[in-house]
Parts: structure tokens; sequence; C-alpha cells
């Protein structure tokens, strides 16, 4: 998936104008912006599956890997990933993945992009749930970088 075509229909969903550049202070800890894009994605993303572990951890599945649709940018390093599980339960898993590390952050959101859950792992490892004020961080950091794709800047 080419960077300009997600660009291109995340911005579609999102409105030019509807977007700016930095999320407004009175969301607070949801980015509802962020939310909207999920259909999205869940439109016209490739399908793909959460890992197994993942979705165990994070509570959605016990079963075994989970469906979702997904879209993903690799940059500076990281793979981000935005992932909406199918078909249609509305949430959200927002993952970043360093290439070099194999570190990945995991945010599960809800509906209005609130934020559930946050788990950090290496390698397939044992997930750890991140302090309060770090997920808040991190998960702000990942939001903006969707919300930037989402209005073109890089």
């Amino acid at each position: 998936m080419s960077r300009a075509w997600l660009a291109a229909w995340l911005l579609a969903v999102a409105g030019a104008a509807a977007v700016p550049t930095a999320v407004a202070a009175d969301e607070g800890p949801a980015y509802p912006r962020l939310a909207a894009m999920a259909p999205q994605v869940l439109a016209r993303g490739p399908q793909a599956t959460l890992p197994a572990h993942l979705a165990r951890v994070l509570g959605l599945s016990d079963k075994g890997p989970v469906p979702v649709r997904q879209a993903v940018q690799r940059h500076a390093g990281d793979v981000h990933v935005f992932n909406v599980l199918e078909p249609g339960a509305h949430a959200v898993v927002l993952m970043r993945v360093g290439e070099a590390s194999a570190r990945t952050e995991a945010f599960l959101l809800d509906a209005q992009g609130a934020l559930l859950r946050a788990v950090r792992y290496e390698g397939g490892g044992e997930a750890q749930d991140l302090p309060a004020a770090d997920a808040a961080k991190a998960y702000g950091r990942e939001a903006q970088f969707w919300l930037d794709i989402s209005t073109h800047r890089p």
C-alpha cells in the first residue's frame, strides 16, 4: 500500500478541513478523529491477522489469531500498523514495532478512540502493561503519527 494512496483515503474519511494539524486539547485521552479512520481501513485495508498471543493479552480472543483489516506504514525504523477487527467489531489495535529491536507497543482502543489498554513486548516475549503515564505518552505519539498521515504530513 503506497503512502500516497493511504493518505488519500484516510483524508477522504476525515476531511481535509476537519482534521487540524494537532489533536485538540479538549479531546483528552480519546482521539475521535483517529477512530473515524477505522471504517476506511476496514473497507479498504488488506486482510491480516492479529497475532494469537497479542489477541489473548488484549482480551480479544483466546482461540488464536484474530482477523483484521489493516494499514501499514514504515517510518524511521518503525513499522506502524492500524488494525481494525473484523467483522466490524469497532475495536482498533494500533501497533508500533521497532524493526531493529523487535520491540512492540500495542494499543487497544474503543470505538471513540479512547485508550483501553497498552502493552509492550519484545520478540514475541511476555507482554507487560505500560504504566498509565507511559501508556498515555506512547499512545499520544502513535495517534499523532496516524493523524499526520491523514493530513498528508510526513
